[in-house]
C-alpha cells in the first residue's frame, strides 16, 4: 500500500511542560492504491509471459509498465510504446493491466514496474525470470572414442542452460565405475577421468545434465579398449592428447 504522512503538534500547557503528540500515517482514500503486489514470474525461454498489476481507485490517473534496468517506457495507458512486436497489453474495467511478453527470451530477464503517474508517483515492481533447459555441447563434448590398454583418458561433457545445469556422468547398464580404484556409481562434474584403462572400463558412459527445468538431457559416449596385442580398429582415426601425468592416446571414430 502507498501512504501519505502527515504530523501534527499539540501544544498543552500545565505542570511547566510542553507536550508533542504525532499522528500516524493514514492512507489517502482519494488516491490510486495498489491492490496487490506485482508478482515475480517465472517463464520457460521460448513461452509466453504474463506480469499483471492491480490498482484500485484510478480515476483519471494513467498506469505505465517500465522496463526497470533500461528505463524503457513499455505501454502508457492504454498504449503500447515499445516497438517490440512481442510486447502487448490488456486491461479490464480500468482495474486490472496486464503486460503481455510472447515468446520469451532470455534478455526479457529482470524487473518491470508498473507506475502510476500521482505527484509523487506510486509504482511496483515484479521480477521476470527466464529459465533455460540444459542443452549440451556438442563442440566441447566428447564422442566415442577407443583408448589402448593401460593409458589415461578424459571424457568431457560440456552443458550450458540457466540455472547453470548440474552435470554427471554414469555407466549406461547401471554397472558400479571403477574410478581411482574406488567403485561408484555416479561421478559429479564435467569431466570424467579414468586412469589405467583396462577391459573392465570398456562401456557407455552417459553425461546427464539437468537444472530443474525439464527436461534433463543426456549424451552416450561409447569407450572402446583396444588391448595389448590387439590389431587396431579400422575405420578410426589416432589422436594425441597431452595430460598432466602421461601422454594419453585416444582414438575418435570417423562418423
Amino acid at each position: 500500500m502507498c501512504w501519505n504522512t502527515k504530523r501534527a503538534r499539540k501544544h498543552t500547557r500545565g505542570g511547566g511542560g510542553v507536550g508533542e503528540i504525532s499522528q500516524t500515517s493514514v492512507e489517502d482514500s482519494d488516491m490510486p492504491r495498489f491492490a496487490e503486489p506485482v508478482a515475480n514470474v517465472t517463464v520457460s525461454v521460448g513461452r509466453d509471459a504474463l506480469l499483471a498489476c492491480v490498482v484500485e481507485n484510478l480515476k483519471g490517473y494513467k498506469v505505465a509498465w517500465v522496463r526497470v534496468d533500461t528505463q524503457t517506457i513499455l505501454s502508457i495507458h492504454h498504449n503500447v510504446i515499445s516497438q517490440n512486436n512481442r510486447i502487448s497489453l490488456t486491461y479490464n474495467d480500468h482495474r486490472s493491466w496486464y503486460l503481455h511478453i510472447k515468446e520469451v527470451e532470455e534478455t526479457d530477464r529482470g524487473w518491470y514496474m508498473c507506475q502510476v503517474n500521482t505527484d509523487p508517483m506510486r509504482s511496483r515492481k515484479g521480477y521476470l525470470q527466464v529459465v533455460v533447459p540444459p542443452l549440451i555441447v556438442e563442440t566441447m563434448t566428447s564422442n566415442d572414442m577407443v583408448v589402448r590398454e593401460g593409458l589415461n583418458v578424459t571424457l568431457m561433457c560440456k552443458a550450458r542452460g540457466y540455472p547453470e545445469p548440474y552435470v554427471m556422468w554414469r555407466r549406461e547398464d547401471g554397472e558400479e565405475m571403477l574410478i581411482g580404484g574406488e567403485h561408484v556409481n555416479v561421478v559429479d562434474g564435467e569431466l570424467l577421468l579414468i586412469t589405467k584403462v583396462s577391459r573392465l572400463h570398456m562401456a557407455a558412459y552417459l553425461c546427464v545434465a539437468s537444472n530443474g527445468v525439464p527436461p534433463s538431457i543426456s549424451k552416450r559416449v561409447h569407450l572402446r579398449v583396444q588391448c595389448k596385442f590387439e590389431t587396431p580398429y579400422k575405420n578410426f582415426q589416432y589422436q594425441t592428447h597431452t595430460d598432466t601425468d602421461t601422454d594419453q592416446t585416444g582414438i575418435n571414430e570417423n562418423k
